[in-house]
């Protein structure tokens, strides 16, 4: 009979013990997840406060170019229109990081048969901006001014890729321009 005391009073120890391990363990393991939360929105808050902040770079940006529009092409009514379609450039940043920059593209060329010229040409066109607007740095492509500066190029490449040098291209038109 002292046996049985003796084996009830040890179980009942050792399930008492492993009670107390496994609310340690449980409250241990609140407090990491509740660290890691924490961490991880603080995270967060700071990506979003960047994303804000491109955000407004870009509307920026965007805002500047429509003044860039000389007073001449806002007299004039516009050509035809070529739909270069969306390019995605890979850009490396001069502080060693990537960034990228996507934009949708279109032509203004002088004349209809120009148009025709420049749609059959299209795929040496894409590729040959695409080899200029890799060739540049974000800082390159970011704001009003350098925003111009690539346009113009663009336009000279563009023109340059025509293989009848009867018509040209007026202007390139970007739909989107977002760096990231």
């Amino acid at each position: 009979m002292a046996e049985e005391n003796s084996t009830e009073i040890t179980g009942e120890k050792s399930t008492g013990k492993l009670l107390i391990v496994l609310i340690f363990l449980h409250i241990l393991a609140t407090g990491v997840l509740f660290y890691f939360f924490f961490e991880a929105k603080q995270d967060l808050d700071h990506f979003k406060t960047d994303w804000d902040k491109k955000k407004v770079e870009q509307e920026k940006i965007a805002e500047n170019s429509v003044s860039l529009v000389s007073e001449e092409e806002e007299g004039k009514s516009m050509g035809p229109l070529v739909d270069i379609g969306s390019l995605r450039v890979n850009l490396r940043g001069s502080d060693g990081r990537d960034h990228r920059l996507m934009t949708t593209l279109s032509l203004e060329v002088d004349s209809e048969e120009t148009r025709r010229e420049a749609e059959s040409q299209i795929i040496k066109i894409r590729f040959s901006l695409h080899k200029l607007l890799s060739s540049r740095r974000p800082e390159e492509v970011t704001g009003a001014e350098q925003m111009e500066l690539v346009r113009k190029s663009m336009r000279r490449n563009a023109d340059a890729m025509l293989a009848s040098k009867k018509g040209k291209v007026l202007n390139v038109w970007p739909n989107d321009w977002i760096v990231e």
